[in-house]
């Protein structure tokens, strides 16, 4: 047995204990304590079969055990079975109590009061594993939140030196895994590390295989590990058992079947540990990675396991294992820095060359690997919500864990081989004809020095190369007539040639005209060219994935910033361009430091994420070989779709240039974003014009011959011409338009934008806000209905033209036709009731008519809460047994088939005023029988239809249609099984069932569609009974056909009852209306005023009269009614009538 150390930052300690020379010692379990198990098995109505099977399965561990085990069952309430079994026979012979509802508090408890009598008989001589199975939430006696703390406290002050191991089985998604946390959290004091924290199977046939998996693992973990109690100088170092508990001098450890444990201390590195009363030297050892991640590891189980029970506020612990992981890195860092030194920041890319490169990123990402899986799973645990049980159960066994690699980490598909192969290939073939380009190159730009700057000045620079130009050579490399020659020469290996066009040449025109540099390698767009020649050579055996291929290569470019779209790889130009800075990068150590995960920023500041690769205008050849290569078609497929393998064609480059060039310049499509141009600057800089011509160039160089003909030079004649400038003309985005009239050449007419005109210009505009318009609807409404989208257009251009309620023009009209004047005469000098198109919601003597025959989607009934505790021994039937589970809640008809769907407005205002004189009653639900139909019967729980009979008899006389004329029979139903075994499957459900009450106060009417389960069509219809509220609404003068409506109209009830409503208001509006035509007639006879006068008198009783007198009108209605605000009564109909008898 062996035991070093070393330190982890300044205050903490790993430990690495290795038992592996006792190996040979311990061939069977070895345990100096004896072993039993304590199963705890759920017994509720729901588990079924199950439960035997669950026995079954745990019989046979306890022919593993030395001591004697014990078996708790609980339902409702909690049982030991037995405390003193000692073989797989002994528990498979006893008898089941009868089943019930679930409380896991109790059966836990019972479990671990047989832990404590052993405890107190044996101290300290026994290791106790803790066996809970439980298929569904606890929903009977105390909560287990309430009752697992004090457990804990017992277990410390009772028993302090228990081992005690605890397994957790969850079966169905209905079990609580947050409560087998809990569980584990409260009395587990020895982890077994070869043992899942909680085996979860999704339903009761899985947990056969499930158990024999955990039979196996249990089996495996306590035959080939051990237990060890150990203890150490507290003056020196102390123990973490976890980042919530203060250290301890003592700890018991399983050291599993690899014999070495790892332990985190605080304080400094001991000098001896006492390992089961052996003392054991300490080595002082050098840092050891996996050492320290695996102690890592084991905190951040334990810190998962809380996470998913909840146990309070986890932060001080996160904060904790963020410092252990980052001294971990830091060592890590430091070790990497001895074997190789790497140097920070931008410094670390200088003077690399490529396979430097490749190196560089296999030592960074080495590194930091380990560091940032440690980090990446205390994220996961630090972001984790999530309240199912099975995916807690897979967040904790690791099941969860998802590979979602970076684009330029996708190495090992199916597709890589194919891609890096092509890259090989292209590079090979580019480096090839490389030479000639860059020397082609050179000479022309040369010429184009002595042309701009002066011959007497570039023979000056010539003589201060080393060796120096001398006149005949300049005089050579300037004489057109001998480039020919020069390049012949240099292609056939002269050495002489070579060195003037590869090396002599090159450092004029740089003494003379100093490129550019990236600020990552310092190198310039020609000295980065040339790495495609040395690379040519050695690319088949340099590059082995993709990723390696773009940093061994690649170009000088722009640094940019993109927001891509969902649309991007389809639609290139679906994505914008929001910054171009101007201090150029290179490819290969951008895609170095991305692959590395290494972040780069830029002189200018951002962080930089991708590159715009242009084609250079000092060696355009050579630079136009490398910008048509596969390497930078992966490059733009990053840029654009995050992904190495989206490259879809030269348009993705256009639109980068084109996206790039409107926001350097600015233009109509920018303007629109404020007017601001490239990174916030207001007027174009020298830089800024200089970066936007080489866009330009290199758009132009794209182009070639396209640039006085070709589909660019079409679209640009549309724009002219004033035509269309949408989609299906082939203008894909304008920012096309304006990438063409800076980069084409108009055949003969000179410059396109002399052809500019307002109109031409206003098009352009008017197709800008027309793009922008429709992408807000689009993000604004997800509808395919016509008239969700017509009004959503409809509010964004009110918006955009700034039209308000206030400003808009008032329209007076109406949609019906104008009625006659007899018409009108007629209907006001008649008693006119403005209510009476109402439904009546008063109790009817009346049984309603059905507009079809009996719907059986449609139905009324008792529903209950699916998820209610009063319910959840049903559902846990069900959930087994009952196909509709998922369609229906658990429910009692009263009436089905029910009306048909359309009479459903109808006929809830009827029932609400009929369920209001009936009081609520208690359901009992205490017998299970069976319904037999030809081929499967149905098992009911019968409800006692006694409280059950006036709520029956009030609804089949209200709709007779509906009651069928058979006797009422009151059920809920709960399961489906085969002839054969129903009366069986029903004889074991009441064996262990509990009756149940439950309240009743109101009814449900509810309805489906196809396949879709039930909803409610409405707000439960409450039973009231109540005397004291029917009185005080008798002694208001209320009804309740009035209260619904005006409940209604605030938005308080449901739509059905405010479409009544505002069909009532509308027809009264009406009245009003053609009441207006008659007053210049009846003025002047006095007329007017008895019309008035009788309308008030008609409304005074109805509904309008108790709206106007008791409400405001809310502004939604004024709009349903489609009133101007002056048509509004403002405090009630006889004041308006008196004050403003025109608004009436």
């Amino acid at each position: 047995m062996e035991a070093t150390a070393f330190a982890l930052g300044e205050r903490y300690v790993v430990c690495t204990l290795d038992c592996a020379e006792c190996e040979t010692q311990d061939k069977k379990r070895t345990s100096d304590r004896a072993l039993a198990f304590h199963f705890c098995l759920d017994n509720s109505a729901s588990m079924g079969s199950s439960t035997v099977a669950a026995l079954n399965a745990f019989s046979q561990l306890v022919d593993f055990a030395d001591r004697p085990c014990s078996l708790t069952t609980f339902t409702h309430v909690a049982q030991t079975l037995s405390t003193d079994l000692r073989s797989a026979q002994q528990m498979a012979t006893i008898p089941m109590p009868a089943r019930g509802q679930t409380n896991i508090s109790d059966g836990v408890v019972k479990a671990f009061e047989v832990v404590l009598k052993q405890e107190s008989e044996a101290p300290a001589a026994t290791h106790h594993v803790i066996v809970l199975l439980s298929d569904g939430g606890h929903n009977s006696g105390p909560t287990p939140a309430s009752i697992f703390p004090e457990l804990r406290r017992r277990l410390l002050r009772e028993a302090p030196t228990a081992r005690i191991s605890c397994l957790v089985i969850g079966v169905s998604s209905s079990s609580r895994t947050n409560l087998g946390m809990m569980f584990k959290m409260a009395l587990e004091t020895l982890p077994l590390d070869d043992v899942a924290p909680i085996y979860f199977c999704a339903t009761s046939r899985e947990m056969v295989t499930t158990l024999e998996q955990l039979k196996a693992q249990v089996s495996s973990a306590l035959d080939n590990g051990k237990a060890h109690h150990i203890t150490t100088n507290p003056g020196r170092a102390m123990f973490m058992h976890d980042m919530a508990s203060p250290p301890t001098a003592a700890i018991d450890v399983w050291v599993p079947s690899a014999r070495v444990v790892n332990m985190l201390m605080e304080g400094l590195v001991p000098q001896t540990i006492i390992v089961d009363s052996t003392e054991v030297t300490v080595t002082h050892g050098a840092f050891n990675e996996r050492a320290a991640a695996q102690a890592i590891e084991a905190q951040l189980k334990i810190l998962k396991q809380k996470r998913v029970a909840g146990s309070g506020d986890i932060q001080k612990q996160i904060a904790a294992l963020e410092h252990w992981i980052n001294a971990t890195e830091k060592e890590i860092m430091r070790r990497t820095e001895e074997d190789g030194p790497t140097r920070s920041g931008k410094s670390q890319f200088v003077g690399l060359t490529a396979s430097q490169r490749v190196k560089l990123n296999k030592r960074l990402t080495g590194a930091a690997y380990t560091a940032r899986e440690l980090r990446n799973a205390l994220h996961d645990i630090e972001m984790y919500r999530c309240d199912n049980s099975e995916q807690q159960a897979a967040f904790l066994t690791g099941g969860d864990a998802k590979f979602a690699h970076k684009a330029l980490r996708r190495a090992g598909t199916a597709e890589q081989g194919d891609l890096t192969t092509k890259l090989v290939a292209n590079i090979e073939s580019i480096g090839k004809r490389m030479p000639e380009a860059l020397r082609r190159d050179a000479l022309e730009q040369a010429k184009l020095l002595v042309t701009s700057r002066g011959k007497q000045v570039v023979a000056t620079a010539a003589a201060r190369v080393l060796p120096p130009l001398h006149v005949a050579e300049l005089e050579a490399v300037l004489d057109p007539t001998k480039e020919e020659e020069l390049v012949g020469k240099a292609a056939a290996g002269c050495g002489e040639a070579v060195a003037l066009l590869d090396e002599r040449l090159p450092a004029l025109l740089e003494m003379v005209d100093k490129e550019s540099e990236s600020y990552l390698s310092l190198l310039t767009q020609r000295q980065q060219l040339r790495e495609w020649i040395a690379c040519a050579a050695t690319a088949n055996t340099d590059v082995s994935t993709e990723y390696q291929a773009l940093m061994v290569v690649g170009m000088l470019g722009l640094p940019v910033t993109i927001q891509r779209a969902a649309a991007t790889q389809m639609d290139p130009f679906a994505m914008r361009i929001t910054r171009v800075l101007h201090s150029p990068v290179d490819s290969g150590s951008l895609a170095c430091a991305r692959a590395s995960e290494q972040s780069v920023s830029s002189p200018e500041g951002p962080e930089v994420e991708d590159i715009l690769v242009l084609i250079d205008p000092r060696c355009p050849r050579a630079s136009r070989l490398a910008y048509w290569s596969t390497v930078v078609d992966t490059l733009t497929s990053i840029a654009l779709s995050r992904d190495l393998f989206m490259y879809t064609g030269a348009e993705q480059r256009v639109a980068m240039h084109a996206h790039a060039l409107v926001r350097l310049v600015g233009g109509p499509e920018h303007a629109m974003d404020g007017g601001e141009t490239n990174g916030g600057e207001t007027n174009l800089s020298e830089a800024t014009v200089r970066t936007a011509l080489l866009v330009i160039y290199s758009i132009r160089c794209h182009w070639g011959r396209a640039c006085t003909e070709g589909k660019y030079l079409e679209l640009l004649q549309q724009l002219f011409d004033w035509a269309p400038l949408n989609e299906a003309s082939g203008i894909v985005s304008p920012v096309q338009l304006l990438l063409a009239l800076c980069a084409l050449d108009w055949p003969g007419q000179g410059s396109p934008v002399e052809k500019l005109t307002v109109p031409t210009l206003l098009g352009l505009y008017n197709e800008i806000l027309s793009r922008r318009a429709r992408a807000s609807l689009r993000a604004e409404t997800s509808s395919n209905i016509h008239a969700e989208t017509s009004a959503c257009a409809h509010k964004i251009l009110r918006a955009t033209l700034g039209v308000s309620t206030s400003s808009a023009p008032q329209a007076v009209g109406t949609e019906e036709v104008e009625a006659s004047m007899e018409a009108v005469r007629e209907g006001c000098s008649r008693t006119y009731s403005l209510a009476a198109s109402l439904p009546s919601v008063s109790r009817s003597s009346t049984a309603f008519e059905l507009s079809g025959k009996p719907d059986a989607k449609t139905t009324l009934c008792l529903a209950f809460p699916r998820d209610s505790s009063e319910m959840a021994a049903v559902q846990g039937i069900r959930r087994m047994h009952d196909p509709a589970f998922v369609r229906w809640p658990p429910h009692v008809n009263l009436l089905w088939p029910f009306v048909p769907r359309a009479d459903l407005v109808r006929v809830e205002p009827l029932l609400r005023a009929e369920l209001a004189s009936l009081p609520p009653f208690q359901l009992r639900l205490a017998t299970f029988s069976v319904l037999c139909t030809r081929n499967q019967h149905t098992i009911v729980l019968e409800a006692d239809a006694t409280e059950m009979t006036p709520l029956h008899a009030a609804l089949a006389r209200l709709i007779p249609a509906c009651a069928g004329g058979k006797a009422f029979h009151a059920h809920l139903t709960v399961a489906k099984a085969d002839p054969a075994d129903a009366q069986r499957l029903c004889e074991e459900l009441q064996r262990g069932w509990t009756p149940l009450s439950v309240a009743v106060n109101a009814v449900s009417l509810m309805w489906r569609d196809g396949d879709v389960p039930y909803q409610d069509a409405c707000e439960p219809l409450r039973l009231s009974g109540s005397a004291e509220t029917a009185d005080m609404m008798e002694a208001e003068g209320q009804s309740a056909e009035d209260e619904i409506a005006l409940a209604a109209i605030a938005g308080g009830d449901t739509i059905n009852v405010r479409q009544f409503v505002v069909s009532s208001l509308r027809q009264a509006r009406r009245v009003v209306h053609f009441a207006r035509a008659l007053q210049q007639e009846v003025s002047a006879s006095g007329g007017w005023s008895k019309l008035m006068e009788a309308m008030e008198a008609n409304a005074a009783d109805g509904l309008i009269g108790r709206l106007v007198k008791s409400t405001a009108v809310p502004p939604t209605l004024i709009e349903e009614l489609e009133l101007k605000p002056a048509d509004v009564p403002r405090t009630c109909l006889r004041h308006c009538s008196a004050t403003n008898k025109q608004h009436a």
